[in-house]
């Protein structure tokens, strides 16, 4: 391939690559929480840490896992089960 020299137009924008890797792990947790909350009768900075040590904390941060695309009732059953659904 032999490149010429010469004046170019760029006809197209780039697209900007994004991280196919999901950002809004804050969300989950928080709906997680909250849902969590509402039914068992503790305090919320208890749930937050047993939830962030829990199996499912792991499963939702796992990339090959599709766990964090769930429903948030989905999550919050399973949470309660203790195993996914």
């Amino acid at each position: 391939m032999k490149i010429y020299h010469g004046s170019y137009t760029v006809v197209e924008k780039p697209k900007i690559l994004k991280s196919r890797f999901p950002k809004d792990f804050g969300k989950v947790y928080k709906r997680l929480i909250i849902d969590v909350g509402k039914k068992e009768n503790k305090p919320f900075i208890d749930i937050l840490t047993e939830i962030y040590n829990s199996w499912l904390s792991r499963k939702i941060e796992d990339f090959n896992s599709s766990i964090y695309y769930e429903s948030p009732e989905y999550l919050l059953q399973s949470y309660l089960m203790g195993d996914t659904v």
